[in-house]
């Protein structure tokens, strides 16, 4: 029997088990695949089961009254996600290919130190934006946003990937010198997923200079790397200091973190091993007057890497240096071991333009079984109070399920 022999309610049984880009092409088939495939019996099981549900609390919602068919619905949810909630700040759509369920937290439902102080952040009305307010940062030392989602809202038996959405204005400050944190946690798991990246890809200036500095071999069985430099002009400063931290070794004396161990290959009795640290932080202190005078110095940590190093290929560290008692410094943020090719994807995300006026930069995935978790994490941070930040408008976190690769 020919498949167009069954009864109508049968067909539409067999296209509603395929997918919605299935259905539209069962369409193309003939005049009774049209009738069927485009029926309100086929596209109401593509909808999110509790779909009315979540449009009966959208305070926005009434264009779509005039929305007839099940299909029609479908892709207008797809394309214009629907504000729910008294307060408008968190927004309701589904996705094109499959229709499940994707939400965004709005920024005034993100918690963001300092967000509440006129001088760290202010809020403003956009047009591009779907939400009432965002969040514009104008100048912060401690860069800390978060987001909460009950997983329970979202589709069940679904990996979701978290995406910050987010704009920067032209004179931003230090988003293309120094990377963030993104992390996402499912609250209760130890499992974290996480990447440091950078919002706006650097200058040609910030990478020469600051960001992808690579260690050289030195020809004497250890590698070094530029720390910065400074003028020595008679001797007169009193110390020049140079950093390595995120040498005076912090925990230098815990056999537990910190070995000190001979090798052939120094000139000195000593180096030290590192076992494990959770904090790292080197610095060391010279007097300039043992230096000759009038001349430009470069500093240049000395180092070598064992085989099984853990996180020096996936997280840069800052290097500085800086003359006692003056203002300026220099440093750079590098990897102590060139990234692996999958860790260079980590740790160079590029932020992706919406097509809607922002810009997204994925936080991390989760996989959601049936919502049994209370509570999905989602972190921004920079919180080691180095430098400032500025020129970030915040827009919210976006949840979308995970397209398949």
């Amino acid at each position: 029997m020919e498949i167009s022999h069954l009864p109508q309610e049968c067909i539409a049984l067999i296209i509603s088990l395929t997918t919605p880009r299935d259905a539209c092409r069962s369409s193309l088939v003939s005049p009774l695949f049209r009738s069927v495939a485009d029926s309100d019996v086929v596209w109401q099981k593509f909808l999110p089961s509790d779909y009315q549900n979540l449009i009966s609390h959208s305070v926005v919602f009434p264009q779509t009254t005039t929305i007839t068919s099940k299909k029609s619905l479908y892709f207008h949810l797809s394309s214009n996600p629907t504000l729910i909630g008294d307060d408008r700040n968190l927004s309701f759509g589904i996705d094109r290919e499959s229709g499940k369920k994707c939400f965004m937290v709005g920024a005034r439902k993100l918690e963001i130190i300092w967000g509440d102080t006129p001088h760290y952040w202010r809020w403003i009305s956009l047009p591009e934006s779907r939400f009432p307010e965002v969040a514009l940062l104008n100048v912060v030392w401690w860069l800390h946003v978060s987001a909460k989602l009950e997983t329970k809202i979202l589709s069940p038996k679904t990996t979701y990937t978290a995406y910050l959405v987010f704009k920067l204005e032209e004179n931003q400050y230090n988003f293309d010198r120094r990377p963030v944190e993104l992390r996402i946690q499912l609250e209760g798991r130890e499992e974290m997923e996480g990447f440091n990246v950078l919002l706006k890809p650097p200058s040609r200036d910030n990478i020469n200079n600051n960001m992808t500095l690579i260690p050289q071999d030195r020809g004497d069985g250890w590698k070094e790397i530029e720390m910065g430099h400074f003028f020595n002009e008679d001797g007169d400063h009193d110390l020049v200091l140079c950093t390595l931290k995120e040498l005076e070794i912090i925990w230098g004396d815990k056999p537990h973190y910190w070995r000190w161990i001979s090798l052939p290959e120094s000139r000195f009795p000593e180096v030290a091993l590192l076992n494990v640290v959770w904090w790292l932080h080197v610095s060391a202190k010279l007097e300039t007057k043992i230096l000759s005078p009038k001349t430009t110095y470069t500093a240049y940590l000395v180092f070598k890497l064992e085989e099984n190093q853990y996180n020096f290929d996936r997280r840069p560290v800052e290097l500085r240096i800086q003359l006692e008692g003056r203002e300026e410094m220099e440093g750079f943020n590098v990897f102590l071991k060139p990234p692996s090719r999958n860790n260079i994807n980590n740790m160079t995300l590029i932020s992706q333009d919406r097509g809607d006026g922002w810009k997204e930069i994925k936080m991390g995935h989760f996989f959601n079984e049936d919502g049994e978790h209370n509570l999905v994490l989602c972190t921004l941070k920079e919180v080691s109070c180095a430098t400032s930040w500025s020129g970030l408008i915040l827009e919210g976190i976006e949840f979308r399920p995970t397209p398949p690769t």
